[in-house]
């Protein structure tokens, strides 16, 4: 597995499923199960993963260059995941 495995953003379970996992919140595993991903490749993100974001320069006027970093895509699509289930969870 490396930066570049790439979760998928695809919500796939129903809405009655992802609200039963929900409320069942307890463990490791239950919390993959939701995002649906392996409990590996979402250990693999969380504690092994070295380089979480990328890095780079933006240049700017008067040979400045601003540095910035962003999250790899499958960061984004973990906590876009997240946010998902978050809002469905309070708009309810």
């Amino acid at each position: 597995m490396g930066s570049d495995f790439n979760a998928n953003l695809q919500i796939k379970s129903s809405e009655s499923d992802i609200q039963e996992k929900f409320k069942k919140l307890s463990h490791f595993n239950d919390v993959s199960d939701l995002l649906e991903i392996s409990p590996k490749h979402l250990r693999y993100i969380l504690f092994d993963m070295k380089n979480k974001y990328k890095s780079f320069n933006i240049p700017k006027k008067k040979w400045r260059n601003t540095f910035s970093s962003c999250p790899f895509k499958v960061n984004k699509n973990i906590t876009k995941k997240i946010k998902l289930h978050l809002n469905n969870k309070l708009l309810k």
